[in-house]
């Protein structure tokens, strides 16, 4: 049964009745207008989704952005109990997130591709001028792609699959399905106004959300902004088959551990690749405040976690007859690379913080040398894509509009990342 609030609002749009036989072209324009990273059309056809399907993605698309930006209000996130769950907590020695430059490149990964999974749905592309063209947006689709099938089976039954996402190619952008099986599920707020859980429970098959879904695929999507792809890793887990999928909070869990059970105790850094651990490390943080589970960032939550007879989280593997979101086609081994250096991130005050990228990390490599278009159409100066710092605006950004330096406080010069002077400065930056 597919659970849907009438009540449900989308950004004060309002949702669209069943009477409705197509979406009236005013709300998708508005929907357009509120999520310029995503490319609507396909899912508001009367030929490719129905509108209780199209009014499941829009409003748990909403809640999924809330979701990926959850973590980024408290600058001890990687402290929290959700992080040592699916990351694990920095130890502080010689291999923890810290401890080498590959280590530190990949931590900033995961922190970036959180950020980037928060903002490109909203934000978009940086340069506006590409903005209506949907090579450079994420479909969403209720109908397979040409030549694929993972939604159902040659004899038209639904599968196992609830979502998957796929590159260029079978589509003019990327594209994340959506399968049958992913509209059985529940959204989020939904869950969190039910019986209270506690974190043993993460493994329920009726915990899983519309927005854990959305989140793990929009992590798939390299267009966000990731320094690499993100994968459905196989890896090698102790006392489990090797080469399996790493889906699911107890292998999520299991995985992130795997390097901790024997000296030298290490973090695992290949969860930076692994699109479930993201999924279920922002799962994990919702629920630690919407239900007040223990923040617990001293030593006694991985010391219960190195117990296998006391840990937290239920051994027993979770059921992949449920639904399931590793792809075959997207996934990766545990032989990857240093991702290098992310010069959109960095550290202040002993905060790890990243900026927005709007593109392909590739792209944004080379456009990030160049002006921009911002969203009222004037031209941004190229130091105007990163933060001076964690927050503040580089003070050599400069906006102009129609040839005239234009102050950025003018809502023309909007799309530079950092925050403009507090009190107002004279000048180009926010003054008269």
């Amino acid at each position: 049964m597919v659970h849907i609030k009438r009540s449900y609002i989308l950004l004060g749009l309002g949702v669209l009745s069943n009477a409705s036989p197509l979406v009236p072209r005013n709300k998708l324009d508005d929907l357009h207008n509120a999520y310029p990273g995503i490319y609507w059309d396909y899912a508001a056809n009367e030929k490719e989704c129905t509108i209780d399907q199209y009014n499941i993605i829009a409003e748990s698309l909403r809640v999924t952005l809330d979701l990926a930006a959850f973590p980024q209000g408290n600058d001890r996130y990687s402290e929290s109990a959700a992080w040592n769950r699916f990351f694990v907590k920095d130890n502080g020695g010689n291999y923890g997130w810290h401890s080498s430059e590959l280590r530190q490149d990949r931590f900033l990964a995961i922190t970036n591709a959180i950020k980037q999974a928060s903002e490109f749905p909203r934000e978009g592309k940086r340069n506006r001028k590409s903005e209506t063209r949907e090579d450079f947006k994420i479909s969403v689709r209720c109908h397979e792609l040409v030549g694929l099938r993972k939604c159902t089976d040659d004899k038209g039954k639904p599968t196992h699959v609830g979502a998957y996402t796929s590159r260029p190619g079978k589509s003019p952008g990327w594209s994340i399905v959506f399968c049958p099986k992913f509209f059985s599920l529940r959204y989020l707020n939904e869950i969190t106004a039910g019986p209270k859980r506690q974190p043993s429970d993460l493994t329920r098959l009726d915990i899983r959300s519309f927005e854990y879904v959305f989140v793990h695929e929009l992590m798939h999507a390299d267009i966000i902004g990731t320094k690499f792809h993100i994968l459905d890793m196989q890896g090698n887990i102790p006392g489990q088959p090797d080469g399996q999928y790493i889906y699911g909070a107890t292998l999520c869990h299991e995985y992130a551990w795997r390097d901790t059970r024997s000296a030298p105790v290490s973090v695992n850094t290949l969860t930076a690749y692994n699109a479930d651990n993201h999924a279920w490390f922002l799962i994990n943080f919702w629920f630690q405040y919407k239900w007040n589970w223990s923040w617990d960032d001293g030593k006694n939550l991985r010391k219960r976690e190195l117990d296998p007879a006391a840990n937290e989280l239920d051994r027993r593997a979770d059921d992949p007859k449920d639904m399931i979101l590793y792809d075959p086609d997207d996934k990766g081994t545990e032989n990857q690379g240093d991702p290098g250096p992310l010069p959109n991130c960095g550290k202040e005050d002993g905060v790890d913080y990243c900026s927005y990228v709007g593109e392909d990390y590739d792209d944004y490599l080379v456009d990030r040398t160049k002006p921009f278009t911002s969203k009222g159409g004037c031209e941004l100066s190229k130091f105007c894509w990163s933060t001076f710092g964690a927050y503040a605006l580089d003070p050599k950004c400069i906006c102009k509009c129609k040839g005239q330096i234009t102050p950025l406080r003018d809502p023309r010069c909007a799309g530079y990342e950092g925050s403009l002077p507090d009190p107002p400065l004279r000048g180009h930056l926010n003054g008269p």
